[in-house]
């Protein structure tokens, strides 16, 4: 179980800039695009908020493997 928690921290660490490039991202998109086109806004908002959810699923497998590995170390028999 040794070094496990480093590589946890190393995924988490991606995910949050992930997360921070995205909603980056989603305020330029939103903000930038004038008021021509109605379907590419609609588009980029589907395609961003899929991946919104998929983050948060990959977050929360991230936080379940934290605290099984935990759970393990605590009760090591």
């Amino acid at each position: 179980m040794q070094g496990k928690s480093g590589s946890f921290g190393v995924q988490k660490l991606r995910f949050r800039n992930a997360k921070a490039q995205l909603s980056l991202f989603n305020r330029i998109i939103f903000t930038k695009l004038d008021g021509k086109s109605h379907q590419l806004p609609s588009v980029i908002k589907m395609y961003l908020n899929a991946l919104f959810v998929k983050l948060r699923e990959f977050d929360i497998r991230i936080f379940s493997n934290i605290l099984s590995i935990r759970h393990l170390e605590i009760y090591k028999p």
